[in-house]
């Protein structure tokens, strides 16, 4: 339902538009005059609208006579205002059913019998779907109607009829449900509204009058309104453009600078006051408030502010009303047509129904408009007549076209080709239209006006105009038969254009079965050029579903409420949708955009632009260039393949909680899991992203990325390149590809590990939440550095030298290829070395408790299990850990408290297998001699009593240790230890595996001794006796000598094996630091001189490399 919104517009002399409260009156006063009526029948008012049943319902204008046929006028009125010379009538209306065969009237006025005579109007459809009128004065008749097919029952029809006694007259039909529009007119002249019986012929809506108070033709629907102007009022309204001058113009309601002849205003639509304006401002800097309705607006050059107020707007800043350029040629092709059976390539005979096609730059889209009767559509590969089509370049397919077949008087089929963007220089044929066939084709521009088209038909056509636009738009076949490729049934369409769509309607007018088939359609794609200088403007859409236009300059462009499409176009431009689901697209410049609310779309396009979603579940692209991208609130989609970018999707506020809650904090569960789950999608940049809140799923692709995946069980890839990756909480998976990484499974060094709680805690309450960091990491190529952090996490760490720490609780680790640092932490852990040399090291506090080590066998295989820190332990070589391994490479340790190596104080196990080196002056761990039996070297104290090989039991008189950090060892690689394994000194010496400082020396015997020094036991460096296999540098993550002095150099049982205690020369107290320098010189102050140094004799010869090599040989 619509009403006519205009009750005192220009030239209005007669408005029923059966509003409540005024149902029966003429609200259209401009004349003077009321012209009201009254219903009758089973005709009913409601919803502002007037409802007539087909059959006795109508409504009469007063002044015409009742029913019974008396002649008397009980509702007597005045026509004089409607005699008019010239005018409009206007109607809109819906027709439920069409009752009978013949015309249904919607408005009449003056008697069918007397029309010869007095005159006669009538406006009415046919039972085919065409809307018609009648319009007779004495003498002249004229009939004009769109053809069948225009409308279908239950279809809302506005038509417009125009009469002009000296010009002719003119029918525009909108068929409003569809969108399709028509016109039709004749240059017959002498045509008024000059009715004449006695000054009361006036008008009756919903029937036809045929005799004084005798009614037909009865309509069945309803009638919105009914208007009646004393001008042209398309013709008077002007152009319907408000346009502005050169300079700086102020175009609102009250602007009357338009050119035209009335001057066109804003919001003055005089024809149906929907308050749709367009406005094209020109140059200078001005400022245009365009109200309401769905207004266009033009701003043209310079910096110009524009209001487009409520409605959907289109608002364009700069001049980009351009010169047509053309484009490249294209092609509609029928045989690309999807097939109805799934089954492509659609074959001959298929069924053709709508379907979209792209055709390289535009989408052209095929409807079946309407259709009456047996009408078959099909596709079709028989040849074809394709002669003077304008191809493009390559043949043109004879095989292909749209078959469109009738069988019966009255059918018809409306077809419709309808462009993205308009096109021009349209070419094709319509074939074999023989028979009784009749084919009309219309065209018409992007503001749905009808334009010219160009038909050469043969020579058994023929061609008419029916639609009042320059040249002919319909071929009549002659009757007769010939086949599809006959020139004498065909017609060659050509339409310059721009088009924006196309209408086929076929239809039989006889008895003759007619069947048509359509070609391959080729037109030229055309833009637009700026030819305006760019201008700064500010654009602002208001209510609605605006499309803004921003061009060139720097703007200011605001959606306003409603879905909006804003393109900021060229320049550095501000960009905001506001409220409503807005598509935002910078273009070039360096923008900032955002959408506040709703479900935006929002591309950055070229320069380096800020992206702002807001609110809603946001669809964010960058573009090219290094963008900076706020996603805000809820579920966004963030893509950005180019330049350095920085991307945070979180909603920036300190509420956000994790699905599972903050341990020991009752109720902080998040309560909606599924509002801010984002995905970002990155290119070759070194990015910055961070996601927040919920699950959100990251994609960085290459470069040096910086990743805060944030709450939640997140999924991170990054491709090559440096990345530093922070998971966060939740149960994250990552795979960060090639690179040196950095990778942290919780949430990182900006945290304290007081937030990393054990499940199983020593040291306080276990952690409540067992499953709030189990991690899957994969950290790819490159040398990576792998943090688990909290709870059992999953690490891999591929190819490289990868330092990989598992954190607390029972992790998996697996180094992969290269040489590889393992820790597993705290808890039961698994830890597999996989290919290369790899070093596990455990740590202190019953680290090691419960821990699977497997070194791995492929590759360059040398695996080192570095006990260095673990404290007091005892090392279990067990072939029978692993039975078909390496003999000597498998075994458990066995963990103390401190308190003694007795069963009681055994405090858990570690297994290892396929470990080539176990680490475990003297390392602690070693165990020396004493008359209280074997103690730890680490345990030792000054005064302690030690048995020596030499003196009996002496005592310690000095004692200290030195630690070495890794990048202190691998600035130093001279002092890194040498790890001795048990029996390389031969007789089963040492025990067990010892590790020493490369300059502590161990005693030998032998008779090669004897023979080569006359010695019958020599001291020689640990460093001189490494052989790569029993005698071994090693590479720890740290390492801590142990070293104490008697009153004279001694040799001491350590680990079974004879070595010597410390010896002070000029060397070692050099490497010493200063405190223990001067402590030892406070205790023995003989040594502060070379004198007194030399007195500090050694307890055996010591041997020199090339002396030491006699004995390894």
């Amino acid at each position: 339902m619509t009403n006519f919104n205009e009750s005192f517009a220009a030239n209005l002399v007669g408005l029923w538009d059966f509003r409540s409260g005024s149902e029966t009156r003429d609200t259209g006063l401009d004349d003077g005059f009321a012209q009201n009526g009254h219903i009758q029948g089973g005709a009913t008012i409601s919803g502002d609208q007037l409802h007539t049943n087909g059959s006795s319902g109508l409504f009469d204008v007063n002044g015409g006579t009742l029913s019974n046929g008396d002649g008397t006028s009980q509702f007597p009125g005045n026509d004089t205002p409607f005699d008019l010379d010239r005018g409009t009538l206007i109607v809109e209306f819906t027709q439920e059913h069409h009752v009978g065969s013949g015309p249904d009237t919607i408005v009449n006025r003056g008697e069918l019998n007397d029309a010869g005579r007095e005159g006669f109007f009538e406006l009415r459809v046919t039972q085919d779907g065409a809307v018609e009128v009648m319009h007779c004065v004495p003498g002249i008749d004229s009939i004009l109607s769109t053809g069948p097919g225009f409308f279908e029952e239950g279809d809302t029809v506005k038509a417009y009829y125009i009469w002009d006694e000296s010009t002719g007259n003119q029918l525009v039909v909108e068929n409003v449900t569809t969108g399709d529009s028509t016109e039709v007119s004749s240059s017959t002249t002498g045509l008024t509204f000059d009715i004449t019986d006695n000054d009361d012929e006036s008008f009756t809506f919903g029937a036809r009058e045929a005799d004084d108070g005798r009614y037909s033709n009865y309509f069945d629907g309803a009638i919105d309104y009914v208007a009646i102007f004393d001008a042209d009022v398309l013709a008077e309204s002007g152009d319907m453009i408000v346009e502005g001058s050169s300079g700086d113009d102020l175009i609102d309601a009250g602007y009357t600078g338009d050119p035209d002849t009335p001057p066109d205003q804003i919001d003055n639509a005089v024809v149906d006051g929907t308050d749709a304006d367009t406005v094209v401002a020109g140059a200078g800097n001005d400022t245009v408030e365009a109200g309401a309705g769905d207004d266009l607006v033009y701003a043209g050059s310079g910096d110009d502010s524009v209001d487009g107020g409520a409605g959907d707007d289109t608002l364009i800043g700069d001049d980009n009303t351009g010169q047509p350029l053309t484009g490249t040629r294209e092609k509609f092709e029928w045989d690309l047509a999807p097939d109805p059976n799934g089954a492509p390539p659609i074959e001959n005979g298929d069924d053709l129904t709508g379907f979209t096609q792209n055709t390289g730059s535009v989408d052209v889209s095929f409807s079946v408009l309407s259709e009456r009767g047996g009408v078959d559509t099909e596709f079709a590969s028989n040849n074809q007549n394709i002669a003077g089509i304008q191809g493009d370049g390559d043949p043109v397919d004879d095989n292909s076209s749209l078959s469109s077949d009738l069988d019966n008087r009255g059918d018809f089929a409306k077809y419709q080709l309808k462009f993205s963007e308009p096109v021009e220089n349209v070419s094709f044929r319509v074939n074999d239209i023989d028979g009784d066939g009749v084919v009309k084709i219309r065209a018409f521009d992007k503001d749905n006006m009808p334009i010219e088209v160009s038909l050469t038909a043969g020579g058994r056509l023929t061609l008419s105009d029916t639609d009042g636009v320059p040249g002919a738009d319909t071929a009549d076949s002659n009757g007769g038969y010939q086949s599809d490729t006959s020139a004498n049934y065909s017609i060659l369409v050509d339409i310059p254009g721009p088009v924006d769509r196309i209408e086929i309607t076929h239809s039989q007018n006889g008895g003759g079965d007619s069947g048509i088939n359509v070609t391959d359609v080729y037109f030229d794609t055309i833009g637009l050029i700026d030819d305006g200088a760019a201008g700064s403007d500010t654009l602002d859409g208001g209510d609605g579903n605006d499309l803004i236009l921003g061009n060139g300059g720097d703007d200011l462009l605001r959606g306003g409420a409603g879905d909006d499409t804003v393109e900021g176009g060229d320049g550095d431009d501000e960009l905001r949708g506001n409220t409503g689901d807005d598509v935002i697209d910078g273009g070039a410049g360096n923008d900032s955009m955002g959408g506040a609310e709703g479900d935006d779309t929002i591309t950055g396009g070229a320069g380096e632009d800020t992206l702002t979603g807001g609110s809603g579940n946001d669809s964010l692209d960058g573009g090219a260039d290094a963008d900076t991208i706020n996603g805000g609130s809820g579920n966004d989609t963030v893509t950005d393949n180019d330049g350095d970018n920085l991307i945070n999707t979180s909603d920036g506020s300190l509420s956000a909680l994790p699905d599972r809650g903050f341990p020991f904090v009752p109720g902080s569960q998040d309560q909606n899991t599924e509002n801010d789950r984002d995905l970002v999608t990155t290119g070759d940049g070194n990015d910055t992203i961070t996601t927040g809140d919920d699950r959100d799923t990251i994609d960085a692709g290459d470069g040096d990325n910086v990743i805060d995946a944030g709450f939640d069980d997140d999924q991170v890839t990054s491709g090559a390149g440096a990345d530093l990756i922070t998971s966060g909480e939740g149960s994250d998976t990552v795979n960060s590809g090639d690179g040196d990484d950095t990778i942290y499974g919780g949430l990182g060094p900006s945290f304290p590990d007081v937030v990393n709680i054990p499940d199983v805690n020593p040291d306080g309450p276990n952690d409540p939440i067992l499953d709030n960091g189990d991690d899957l990491i994969n950290a790819g190529g490159g040398n990576d550095l792998v943090f688990g952090e909290d709870d059992n996490d999953t690490i891999y760490g591929g190819a490289g030298n990868d330092t990989l720490d598992g954190g607390i609780d029972d992790d998996e680790i697996t180094g992969g290829s290269g040489d590889d640092s393992i820790i597993g932490g705290q808890g039961a852990d698994a830890m597999f070395g996989g290919d290369d040399k790899d070093t596990f090291a455990i740590g202190p506090d019953g680290d090691g408790i419960g821990d699977y080590i497997e070194g791995g066998e492929g590759g360059e295989d040398n695996d080192t299990l570095d006990l260095s820190s673990a404290g007091p332990l005892k090392i279990n070589f067990d072939d029978a850990v692993d039975p078909g391994g390496t003999p000597g490479e498998s075994g458990t340790v066995t963990f103390f408290d401190g308190n003694g190596y007795a069963p009681e104080n055994v405090t858990g196990t570690l297994t290892f297998k396929e470990i080539e080196n176990v680490i475990p002056c003297f390392t602690p761990g070693s165990r020396i001699a004493t008359p209280k039996g074997e103690v730890p070297v680490e345990t030792l104290r000054e005064g302690d009593k030690i048995i020596t090989r030499d003196n009996g039991i002496q005592e310690i008189r000095w004692i200290g240790t030195r630690t070495l950090n890794r990048s202190e060892l691998r600035r130093a690689p001279y002092l890194r230890p040498i790890l001795i394994k048990a029996g390389a000194l031969g007789d089963g010496l040492p025990e067990r595996d010892m590790m020493v400082s490369p300059q502590h020396r161990m005693l030998v015997s032998g008779d090669r001794t004897q023979l080569y020094f006359e010695e019958s036991e020599v001291l020689v460096a640990a460093k001189h006796l490494v052989d790569h296999s029993a005698v071994q540098w090693v590479d720890p993550l740290r390492a801590t000598y142990v070293h104490f002095m008697f009153d004279h150099h001694e040799v001491v049982l350590a680990d079974g094996a004879w070595t010597e205690s410390f010896q002070p020369g000029d060397q070692s107290l050099g490497a010493m630091g200063n405190g223990a320098r001067t402590e030892i010189l406070e205790i023995f102050p003989e040594l502060k001189t070379p004198a007194g140094r030399e007195t500090y004799v050694a307890a055996r010869r010591a041997l020199k490399s090339h002396e030491a090599k006699l004995l390894t040989r």
